[in-house]
């Protein structure tokens, strides 16, 4: 098989990764020495278990560095998401404490052990009064609650993301029951993830509110989300911080697996639009969203009939952002392929410094010319750009910053490029040959928009 063969593939696969990955769960999947779990239902782990990014046995000796995800330890709880098979050992896809990954659920011995399962059903306790997708209210009394990056006990073990009010409102988006009977929810509040603890000890902290309380004075009784010209890329929900007439949220996610444009469109009357915590305020400042990256804003209607909109799309006139995402993405990717590194964490290491890689092309004239070339499919232009980016210390920049992001290593294969212009012009041809085609059908797509109407 021809190397450029190898390297178109290795590209498939990449994009693939990036866009995302379905899961398909072996329905009554009969494992030798294993049984099923149900999906859905809490199990306890017997011995210390790796959670892994892949459903597949790890020989002993093999390098981990990016397949394993988390450990548990014995007595540990997970829920169980859904199962397959590598070979006669079955694998649970789970949710341990918010990690989600695969997991082995039987073990064939070895190192002091015997063959036999790994994990143990449990009766599904009791989780709390909350319910995913409705609201629910802190009462803790005067103290207020660490929103967690994970839901843990002890505040050793995970990193507080911000402090929660006893009084506020919090939206429910996940449910975790704690083999101790503790419950933990993961919530949106005011833009920023996390976990709270519904039950901890015995104390229940936050109960449940009615998310849309009559009020007959109030004139808004709901937002619609109009999906006409989302063209399948975007999409959007709507719902209310505390009840009708309050701020309403609204969340757009790009459903596509590359970085977009992302600028607020026509709106009708006066409503007022705040991008609300996190990595909301990045991306709305940024005007991009990053690929399958969901942006929510704080809306205030005043009346039925007001309306904001949203447009995401890779033109020229929506400015230069998510086409540098793209190009920064693509030229990473080229040069771990060289280098035959994983794409591991690209994306999220690209994602967290989007603000420092926008920042730094800048003051990358050439690279960013680079940037458009290619979109416009122009490999004349690609060439000439990246010469004049060489030549005038451009790409020593772009090298340096890599570095410093993280990217040590592909950061040392850009090196051996900027030995001439023409290894130069050859590392042109192998970004070209690889994503010349694929950026330019991007820039070609349809543009994606989505609604957000005040009803009474």
């Amino acid at each position: 098989m021809s190397r450029r063969i190898v390297l178109l593939l290795v590209v498939l696969v990449l994009v693939i990764s990036t866009v995302g990955t379905t899961h398909v769960y072996a329905q009554g999947t009969s494992c030798a020495g294993a049984t099923q779990y149900p999906i859905g239902k809490p199990v306890r782990t017997l011995i210390k278990l790796a959670i892994q990014q892949h459903p597949v046995v790890i020989q002993y000796g093999t390098d981990t560095s990016g397949e394993i995800l988390d450990v548990t330890v014995g007595g540990d709880i997970v829920r169980v998401l859904g199962q397959t098979c590598d070979g006669d050992i079955l694998f649970l896809y789970v949710n341990y404490q918010g990690t989600i990954g695969w997991m082995q659920a039987y073990s064939k011995g070895g190192e002091g052990r015997d063959p036999g399962p790994t994990v143990e059903m449990v009766e599904n306790p009791p989780c709390g009064t909350l319910v995913v997708g409705e609201l629910g209210r802190i009462i803790a009394g005067p103290t207020k609650l660490d929103l967690q990056q994970s839901p843990a006990s002890d505040p050793n073990s995970t990193i507080v993301l911000t402090m929660v009010n006893t009084g506020e409102s919090v939206m429910v988006l996940e449910k975790f029951c704690a083999g101790d009977g503790g419950v933990w929810i993961r919530v949106n509040y005011q833009g920023i993830t996390g976990w709270l603890p519904e039950i901890e000890y015995g104390q229940t902290n936050i109960v449940p509110v009615n998310a849309n309380p009559p009020q007959s004075s109030c004139p808004i009784k709901s937002i619609t989300v109009d999906k006409t010209l989302s063209y399948k890329v975007v999409d959007g929900k709507a719902f209310w911080s505390d009840s009708p007439c309050d701020d309403a949220v609204v969340e757009i996610t790009n459903l596509r697996g590359y970085w977009v444009n992302l600028k607020t469109g026509a709106s009708v009357g006066n409503p007022s639009l705040e991008a609300v915590g996190g990595n909301n305020n990045f991306y709305a400042a940024l005007g991009v969203l990053g690929p399958n990256a969901t942006v929510r804003y704080k809306v205030k209607f005043t009346r039925p009939g007001e309306s904001v909109s949203f447009l995401l799309d890779l033109t020229d006139e929506s400015g230069n952002h998510a086409q540098i995402m793209n190009f920064t993405q693509a030229f990473v990717d080229i040069l771990g392929i060289t280098t035959k590194l994983p794409a591991g964490t690209v994306l999220e290491l690209i994602t967290e410094h989007s603000q420092t890689i926008v920042n730094a092309f800048d003051g990358l004239p050439h690279l960013t010319r680079a940037a458009k070339a290619i979109f416009h499919k122009d490999l004349t232009a690609l060439k000439k750009e990246l010469v004049a980016a060489y030549k005038d210390g451009e790409l020593e920049t772009l090298r340096k910053t890599l570095d410093d992001l993280g990217f040590e290593i592909r950061a040392e294969m850009l090196s051996r490029f900027l030995e001439s212009e023409g290894k130069v012009l050859e590392l042109a041809q192998i970004v070209w040959r690889n994503y010349g085609n694929v950026l330019s059908a991007l820039f070609r797509a349809p543009a994606g928009a989505i609604a957000f109407d005040a009803a009474n």
